[in-house]
């Protein structure tokens, strides 16, 4: 009985091994950026934390590392405001916490890779 009780435990933690990190996306998001108008902007893109600084033009998609801080896109010309995108939890993740109930590989995965985190796949910035 407690080989089977075992080895059960033992498949489900992993079964649930990396969920965010398998089917959630991955450590990295695009993330697609429009304006409010057809006027080609220019933007730096880059984490609260001041890593992982990126420019491009608006419209346009940037591929960003998760993180726990939060995305900051400013303009290059100051043509619109300061936009923060918030880092939010992957509802991938969720299954982990039964994975993490039975052994700790489960989260470790996603929390290596960043894949608990996610941020909005479009962002649209209003021009000044």
């Amino acid at each position: 009985m407690n080989k089977i009780f075992f080895t059960g435990l033992l498949l489900i933690n992993l079964m649930f091994s990396g969920c965010a990190t398998l089917f959630g996306g991955g450590g990295q998001q695009n993330i697609y950026i429009s304006g409010n108008t057809d006027k080609k902007m220019k933007a730096t893109v880059k984490h609260s934390d001041g890593s992982g600084s990126q420019y491009l033009s608006i419209p346009g998609t940037v591929s960003i590392n998760r993180k726990k801080q939060d995305v900051v896109i400013e303009s290059a010309d100051k043509e619109f405001d300061t936009y923060i995108v918030e880092s939010e939890m992957n509802p991938y993740f969720v299954p982990n916490f039964l994975g993490s109930y039975f052994g700790f590989t489960s989260t470790t995965v996603d929390v290596a890779s960043g894949a608990i985190w996610m941020y909005d796949e479009h962002v649209i910035v209003n021009e000044k």
